[in-house]
């Protein structure tokens, strides 16, 4: 297209801009403009305009790969794991993608691994973008972070595969609580270790001074409070935090475990993480909210809301308005 042509020899963004947008009022399925007018947009820092765009290059496009995969790199590197893997599993779903797209998808798992501080699955990806376009800036770039989360994990690694491998056991063992249809809010915190009692005060910020079950009632008491949990629901969980405590109220407080996590995702890594950085997993923030809790219940595993806090919890999740927002992916 020569408006494309003449956008690409623009000596300035706004003419380039025009040109784009007149290439798209001739062919608004044409993806390239939209991409190119993101990428103007993201060098001006104009984030948000740059994502739209991005956005409207795949609707105009469902197959126009590059933009999935630019689109799962940005959520990638925006702790937006679930968004990142959606466009992540249609780009490798694809029966021919080009190197470029190769090259930015093979980035976004690096970014993905990085966050899940698995160096080894992020040293392969890198390896495989490397390998497809050594020139690449994006891959001088991250060549970078590998490197620092190479030099990281050399000095802290023992120590934390040291608490990797404490936190599963308090995971397993968490699992294998046993619940009845009463139990409540106090008895299902007093079954956390101290450690993750301070990181949910942490999250809730709150107190987190005292003994272990000193610290459970404190928990308790602040979780029963209108206010604090109204507080809690509106400005520590999101949206979809909030959705999925309303789906497990539906249930009478209890969904059975694989339910849970094919819904919404396990949180076997992100426990590991407590006190270090806000998780980015639905059921994990729950958890750290001290919300919902783990269990076997009628020889069942399940997710778990304490009896004693449905009630609250229901009305004030109903007081609760939530603001529509679009998306391309669910």
């Amino acid at each position: 297209m020569k408006l494309m042509e003449k956008a690409n020899l623009a000596t300035s963004p706004d003419v380039a801009k025009n040109y784009y947008l007149k290439a798209i009022e001739m062919e608004a399925s044409y993806p390239v403009a939209y991409f190119n007018l993101a990428i103007l947009f993201f060098k001006e820092g104009k984030m948000k305009e740059g994502n739209d765009m991005l956005e409207k290059s795949i609707i105009a496009d469902p197959n126009f790969m590059y933009g999935h995969a630019s689109i799962a790199m940005n959520a990638a590197n925006s702790d937006d794991a679930v968004k990142a893997m959606h466009h992540l599993r249609i780009v490798d779903a694809a029966k021919q993608i080009t190197p470029e797209t190769a090259v930015v998808a093979n980035l976004a798992y690096f970014h993905l691994a990085i966050d899940d501080q698995d160096i080894h699955t992020a040293r392969e990806r890198f390896v495989m973008a490397e390998t497809i376009d050594p020139q690449s800036k994006l891959v001088q770039h991250n060549r970078i972070i590998l490197q620092e989360a190479e030099a990281y994990e050399k000095k802290h690694g023992e120590r934390f595969k040291r608490d990797q491998k404490n936190m599963l056991a308090t995971y397993k063992k968490l699992m294998e609580t046993p619940l009845t249809a009463t139990t409540n809010l106090n008895t299902c915190l007093e079954t956390y270790p101290k450690k993750l009692l301070i990181a949910c005060a942490d999250f809730l910020r709150t107190s987190r001074v005292g003994s272990k079950g000193e610290l459970a009632a404190w928990l308790t008491g602040n979780l029963l409070n209108a206010k604090f949990l109204k507080e809690t629901l509106r400005d520590d969980l999101n949206k979809d935090d909030r959705a999925a405590l309303r789906w497990i109220l539906e249930n009478g407080g209890t969904r059975p475990w694989k339910e849970l996590t094919d819904k919404y995702g396990d949180d076997i890594h992100d426990m590991s993480l407590w006190g270090i950085q806000i998780p980015n997993g639905t059921i994990a923030r729950l958890r750290l909210a001290g919300i919902l809790f783990t269990g076997i219940l009628d020889a069942e595993q399940v997710g778990f809301i304490p009896a004693n806090i449905r009630p609250l919890l229901s009305r004030t999740l109903k007081g609760l308005v939530e603001k529509n927002t679009n998306s391309t992916y669910k």
